[in-house]
């Protein structure tokens, strides 16, 4: 029964595993990679604000380009310190090994940066956010290239997480008959599920993502709609 199934999962075997541990071990992984990629994304960053900066009093898009730059660099920094400094239930319910408001469903994020120039005084300003949509809801609402609405702005998902160097890309076949999908790099020559061919032709392998985290960079006035259209969270 559902009872012993569980015990069974939690229970370590000789070797000292179990899909406990696994469950673990995959969503320690998770984390670390998650952490990974931003300190990249930041270190990357950081290499190019000296050429940003040196460019700064070209035109007026290049000012911009380093106050955006800028910005980014205080998101990401933000970001890697909050997860280091996250309420460990938090965290624990954010890599899916405690239940959290959705019960059932994964979450995933999207990280925002709005930018605006303060018209009094012409200082640059920036203010980050984040929002979260169960998994089958973020197909839609977090999709690249979809239109999220939130307080009087339309935000344009601009960029996909694909984790340290790619890590979080792979590979799969879809069977054309029955959708059923293969994940790895070997080739069968039918599906396992409906025996049919067809699963093997080149044309059905696709580089896929799991989607857990997307972002954003607006600005601010160019961002806003009236109140009619607004699709608040």
């Amino acid at each position: 029964d559902a009872a012993e199934a569980l015990r069974q999962w939690a229970t370590p075997g000789p070797d000292g595993s179990s899909g406990l541990v696994a469950t673990i071990g995959r969503a320690a992984q998770r984390w670390h990679a998650e952490q990974q990629d931003l300190k990249d994304r930041l270190d990357q960053l950081v290499a190019e604000l000296p050429d940003l900066e040196a460019r700064e009093q070209d035109s007026d898009d290049d000012a911009r380009a380093l106050k955006e730059a800028r910005a980014e660099q205080r998101m990401l920094e933000a970001q890697i310190g909050a997860a280091y400094g996250d309420f460990w239930i938090s965290a624990l319910e954010r890599i899916g090994l405690l239940p959290n408001y959705s019960l059932v469903d994964d979450s995933v994020q999207l990280d925002v940066t709005m930018s605006w120039i303060d018209s009094d005084t012409g200082e640059y300003h920036s203010e980050a956010a984040d929002y979260s949509r169960a998994s089958a809801n973020a197909l839609r609402d977090f999709a690249p290239g979809a239109s999220f609405y939130v307080g009087g702005h339309q935000i344009d998902i601009d960029a996909v997480e694909v984790g340290h160097d790619g890590s979080a890309i792979r590979t799969v076949r879809l069977c054309p008959h029955c959708g059923y999908s293969h994940d790895g790099d070997d080739t069968p020559t039918t599906c396992p599920r409906c025996g049919k061919s067809g699963i093997n032709d080149v044309g059905q392998k696709f580089e896929t993502i799991e989607l857990t985290r997307v972002s954003a960079f607006v600005r601010r006035d160019e961002s806003r709609i009236d109140d009619s259209n607004d699709e608040r969270v």
